[in-house]
């Protein structure tokens, strides 16, 4: 048996342009990958890989995402190689619906004493791409943590660091432009971990 695919693509700082997607067998030997230039995405953020791409039953498929376009050949991306997904068995499903669970978990951090504001640096294992997200900690659940909102993840294929500050900055009309003041708190160079959801972030 065999389906299309739709590959949910990730949300970061900047516009995800070129996907290749890789084709195992069950030893984890390569059959074969094809390269997408990635348009026409969806509300949801899925893009349809085509009426002409199948994912078979038996076989195992890898997603790695680029900033970048593809080549004039189109046998690979060129650009930063951003985020590589795991293997995944075929879903017989029509279409099977690669959304972003494969490969991203939501975050949970602990809240320590004053701090107002969390900053996550993520670094790509693949390249020198980086980026910074930072929030406001508004509500504090009874154990004393906050899930940070989406579209802030971790994805696999990073690196990340997470700092908790005693303040913010705001622009003249009181936009938020970050954290801000004393760093209250910070763990650093930690690796993804996508089996727990959310993913739970400690302070020592």
């Amino acid at each position: 048996m065999q389906v299309n695919v739709m590959v949910q693509i990730p949300i970061i700082l900047t516009q995800i342009t070129c996907l290749v997607i890789t084709k195992y067998d069950q030893n984890v030997q390569v059959q074969g990958s094809q390269v997408f230039s990635v348009d026409n995405v969806d509300s949801n953020d899925y893009f349809y890989l085509g009426d002409n791409y199948f994912a078979q039953e038996g076989f195992y498929y890898s997603i790695q995402f680029f900033i970048g376009q593809p080549s004039d050949d189109h046998s690979t991306c060129w650009g930063y190689r951003t985020i590589s997904t795991p293997y995944s068995p075929t879903l017989l499903e029509e279409p099977w619906m690669i959304g972003l669970q494969y490969y991203t978990v939501p975050i949970k951090a602990q809240v320590v004493p004053n701090a107002v504001c969390i900053s996550m640096l993520s670094i790509y294992e693949y390249t020198p791409y980086w980026e910074r997200w930072d929030v406001i900690i508004d509500t504090i659940d009874p154990d004393g943590y906050f899930l940070i909102p989406s579209p802030v993840w971790a994805y696999v294929g990073a690196k990340h660091s997470f700092a908790e500050y005693a303040a913010t900055t705001n622009d003249s009309n009181g936009k938020f432009l970050g954290c801000s003041g004393q760093v209250l708190t910070f763990n650093s160079s930690l690796d993804t971990d996508i089996s727990t959801d959310p993913w739970v972030i400690t302070f020592g």
